[in-house]
Parts: C-alpha cells; sequence; structure tokens
C-alpha cells in the first residue's frame, strides 16, 4: 500500500497537482488534543517534493504487536484541529489508508461545508 500511495503521489505532482502528506506522529498522552505541525517538505523521487505535516498526539498506531489494549484505540479525539487544517489551507482530501499507513493527498480548492 506504501508503493502505491507514492506512486499516485508522484503522478500527481507531474500532473501538476498540490500533493501533501499527513502522518501520524508523536503520541504524547491519551488526552482527546491533537495537532498538526508543518514539517520540511518531503523528497518523494527525483526532485520531486510534496509539503509534509505531523500530527502530533494522534490516536495510537498498531504496527507490529497488534491491539493489545482496545481502550486506547477508542478514544474520542477533537474534529476542530483538523476541520481548521483543511479549511484554512482551502484543500479537498483523498485519503489512502491500510492500518497504519495512510498518505493525503488534496488539491487547492474550496471546501465544502459539512
Amino acid at each position: 500500500m506504501t508503493q502505491y500511495c507514492i506512486d499516485l503521489m508522484v503522478e500527481q505532482i507531474k500532473s501538476g497537482h498540490d500533493v501533501g502528506l499527513l502522518w501520524p506522529g508523536v503520541l504524547r498522552d491519551l488526552s482527546e488534543k491533537s495537532k498538526i505541525n508543518k514539517r520540511p517538505k518531503y523528497a518523494i523521487q527525483n526532485g520531486l517534493y510534496c509539503d509534509s505535516y505531523e500530527i502530533i498526539n494522534p490516536l495510537p498506531i498498531p504496527l507490529m504487536d497488534g491491539i493489545r489494549n482496545p481502550e486506547m484505540y477508542l478514544i474520542k479525539k477533537g474534529k476542530e484541529t483538523y476541520r481548521s487544517f483543511f479549511q484554512s489551507n482551502k484543500l479537498m482530501c483523498c485519503i489512502s489508508t491500510h492500518s497504519w499507513d495512510f498518505q493525503l493527498n488534496w488539491s487547492k480548492r474550496q471546501m465544502k461545508q459539512e
């Protein structure tokens, strides 16, 4: 899945789309608060770069040992951080997910209100 996402990002950049990567980062605590930090541009391939954003305090991600404590994965997280991020950047998104692995593509257009 990761290679598929990178291949898709490369082709979108070559087609002139603004592409970005939003990824789960440091888990500091199990509170409902998360935030999104802009990181240095991510080098995708042969001089192609995209914007990169790290989610601070996301929900935990099961990497290799499965889910031993399901309660950690059921904590409600506030949506305002994400809503604000997309609205302030006027982004439309397409999310590709696979277990702990996800990539976010976007184009700069006005978002529709929920």
